[in-house]
Formats: C-alpha cells, sequence, structure tokens
C-alpha cells in the first residue's frame, strides 16, 4: 500500500485489499506497517488508536466473514498518560479474536544525509517482549520493520518454533534498495522459515520514501513472491510445511545451536 494521512481512505483500501486476497483463497493476510496513517509526527499521533476499539473490532468482523487470519500492519497504539504512542500490530483469528499482540521494539532513528532522516523514538514507545502464536497456517513470530536487523530476536523465536515470521514495514528506498531482500532472505535462511514482509510502497505525503518490494520467502531462502517498488499490489504463494519441515531435518542448523554459550 501507498499510505496518506486520510485514515477512512486507508482503512477503506486496507479492507479491500484483505477482501480480494481472501476471495482468491488466502488463509493469512498482513498488511503493512503503519498501514492506517502516514503524515506528520502530529497526524500519526492524532490518529493514535485504542486496542482494542473500533478498528480492531472491524478486523474482527472481516476475519469472521471471510474465515481469515489478519496481520494487521501496524497501528499506533495509544498509551494512556504518554505523549507517545507503540508502534503495534495484531493478529486476529477467523473467531474474530485478538490472537497475539507484538509492540515495535527497535526504533528506527537515523541521519543519513541525502538519502533518510527519521526519528521514530520521538513519536514511539518502545515494546518489551518478543511474541509467538499458534495459528492454523503455523507458529507465527513477529516484527516490525527495523527489527529486521536485529537477528537475534529472530533466533530466540526460531529456537521457540517459530515456523512464520511476519514483519509488516515501512522500509526506506535508500537502505532498502541495499539491504531489504537480502536481510529477508537472511532471517528466512537462519531461522528456517516462511517470511511474509509486506512493505508500503512509494513517497507518502510526509516526503518519507519506501522501498516496496513486498515478499514472501520461503526457508530456503527463495523469494516466492515480489512486488515492485511503487505500485501497490497483492502478493501469494503457498506455504509448505512438509517444505519447512525437511528442510530442517536434513539441515539440523536449529538444533546445532551452541545454547550453551548464546542464551536463546
Amino acid at each position: 500500500m501507498r499510505v496518506g494521512p486520510d485514515v477512512t481512505d486507508n482503512q477503506h483500501r486496507a479492507e479491500a485489499f484483505v477482501i480480494a486476497a481472501a476471495g482468491s483463497g488466502a488463509k493469512i493476510v498482513a498488511l503493512p506497517e503503519m498501514y492506517y496513517c502516514m503524515g506528520s509526527r502530529q497526524e500519526m499521533l492524532d490518529n493514535a488508536i485504542d486496542m482494542p476499539g473500533t478498528i480492531t473490532h472491524r478486523w474482527s468482523e472481516i476475519a469472521k466473514d471471510y474465515k481469515i487470519w489478519i496481520v494487521c500492519g501496524s497501528l499506533l497504539e495509544r498509551i494512556s498518560g504518554n505523549e507517545r504512542a507503540y508502534n503495534t500490530t495484531l493478529l486476529i483469528n477467523p473467531a474474530g479474536e485478538i490472537a497475539a499482540k507484538f509492540r515495535k521494539l527497535h526504533l528506527f532513528d537515523v541521519d543519513v544525509p541525502g538519502v533518510v532522516t527519521f526519528t521514530e523514538s520521538a513519536a514511539i514507545e518502545k515494546g518489551t517482549g518478543v511474541t509467538l502464536a499458534d495459528s492454523a497456517v503455523g507458529k507465527i513470530g513477529f516484527g516490525l520493520c527495523y527489527d529486521l536487523r536485529f537477528p537475534e530476536m529472530f533466533r530466540g523465536m526460531a529456537k521457540r518454533g517459530m515456523e512464520i515470521l511476519a514483519i509488516p514495514s515501512a522500509f526506506s528506498k535508500g537502505t532498502g534498495k541495499h539491504h531489504w531482500t537480502a536481510l529477508l532472505r537472511a532471517r528466512a535462511i537462519e531461522n528456517q522459515c516462511y517470511v511474509l514482509a509486506p512493505n508500503q510502497v512509494g513517497q507518502a505525503p510526509n516526503k518519507f520514501t519506501s522501498y516496496g518490494h513486498s515478499a514472501i520467502i520461503d526457508p530456503w531462502g527463495e523469494v516466492l513472491a515480489e512486488a515492485g517498488w511503487d505500485e501497490e499490489a497483492i502478493i501469494q504463494a503457498d506455504l509448505d510445511g512438509a517444505k519447512l519441515r525437511k528442510i530442517r531435518m536434513e539441515l539440523p542448523a536449529l538444533e546445532h545451536t551452541r545454547t550453551d554459550l548464546f542464551r536463546m
């Protein structure tokens, strides 16, 4: 998705994409980070929501109606008594229940002259823990965008059974053209898991430009589906649990991790 500050338009388009994906047979659908609002810092904070609340209830209705799992990209979650908000993703199950909540752990504070300047911590409070959730399509672990650069976070989840990593993102074009696909493939290979990586596309009204190239990657590091950098799109692929188990059996790297030396 290319996201702007009009939350009503963003929500309606996100719902249309999810319903279209469900109509084509998807069992789990994931949206990009900040799918709900991309604008000025104040616009984004003004549109922070309560969880649960009206928006989460809407996703619950869609999940029930279409019998799907939904990774709700991310939204800003209002914090009582705090000027900042959490950057939060939710997993909604086909019964319409919130099956998991994850708050972004690593915040994107960078200043690369001529490329990107962004201070996420000015508006966002850090999360405090990792999240794993059981689902009908496999055990899902979560990250958000910048979390992708911290492999220790995901290896620990892989040791606890993670089979799918969902990492909604608004990954910048400046760094994305060098690192995005390489990092996604690395996380898939080293954790022997599927990676679902929906990313925003193009330039938002706040001048932040995302790299796009949303991707689905298998546990061998093969890119099963990939979008372009500047056009909104739905991508889809099959997740093969038998293939994942075969890879882990034939190359048991997760079992060989020296947990006596490296805490997981």
